[in-house]
């Protein structure tokens, strides 16, 4: 089903609503444009808005090997480094985790607001609709990248998600 939403300054969007397993996409509640991500739905939960605000303010930083895992404040980021750092801001997250112990992390399959994927040496995530992740070849660090289809191109991934989110 589709349903239009009218936001700030007239701009409309179409927001795709329907079960984020049988339809293959997670409901989309998140657009990205010029490389920040902005809520679509206004009430939002608390945590999924800190955790848009984390992401958007690493956007651009370089990829670095073990970034973010000293401190959350880094000059550089891997992919576990600024998964630890949106969900830490979020709220849902005390300390940095590399990537395969995010296999174990929150609980079982999609969030209705946010889903952690990971397989074995690599991990990112989706917050409503938006990809947030990380790639280590050609020094790309954190990013919003495009919409992700929840059966396809994920092979070998795990879905896990924060508690409530």
């Amino acid at each position: 089903m589709k349903i239009p939403l009218r936001l700030a300054g007239g701009f409309l969007a179409i927001i795709l609503i329907g079960s984020a397993l049988s339809e293959t996409f997670l409901t989309p509640r998140v657009t990205v444009v010029t490389g920040q991500a902005t809520l679509l739905i206004d009430d939002a939960p608390e945590a999924v808005k800190r955790a848009v605000a984390a992401a958007n303010r690493i956007v651009g930083k370089p990829y670095k090997y073990s970034g973010g895992h000293g401190d959350f404040e880094d000059d550089g980021y891997d992919c576990s480094g600024c998964t630890s750092y949106v969900l830490h801001a979020a709220g849902v997250l005390e300390f940095a985790m590399p990537s395969n112990d995010f296999m174990e992390y929150g609980e079982p399959g999609p969030g209705q607001w946010i889903t952690v994927f990971v397989r074995p040496g690599h991990v990112f995530l989706v917050i409503g609709e938006a990809r947030f992740d990380t790639t280590d070849h050609d020094n790309i660090g954190p990013g919003w990248r495009e919409a992700v289809r929840v059966t396809e191109g994920l092979k070998g991934f795990t879905a896990r998600h924060p508690k409530d989110l």
